[in-house]
């Protein structure tokens, strides 16, 4: 998860941050769902979003896996390649 201090509901670029949220893990078109679950195969289901309040907003990663692969599901979700 990353919690960040600038993205409130009335920030100007609210908008940009709601796309990458979609691109990055926001339906099973996405990049994350593609990359771990269908060409990987080391994940059931992995998911991005946002949660946006008053002054802070979090991006949150959720992945559904079998515990032996919670290293290789960690690290290729922080690689840039599985979101490049």
């Amino acid at each position: 998860m990353s919690c960040h201090k600038r993205h409130s509901p009335y920030a100007s670029d609210r908008y940009a941050y709601e796309v990458l949220i979609s691109i990055l893990g926001g339906s099973m078109s996405s990049r994350l769902f593609l990359e771990i679950r269908e060409r990987r195969g080391i994940a059931y289901d992995i998911h991005s979003y946002g949660n946006t309040l008053q002054d802070t907003s979090a991006l949150v990663t959720y992945a559904a896996f079998e515990p032996k692969r919670a290293r290789e599901v960690v690290t290729r979700n922080c690689a840039t390649d599985a979101v490049a």
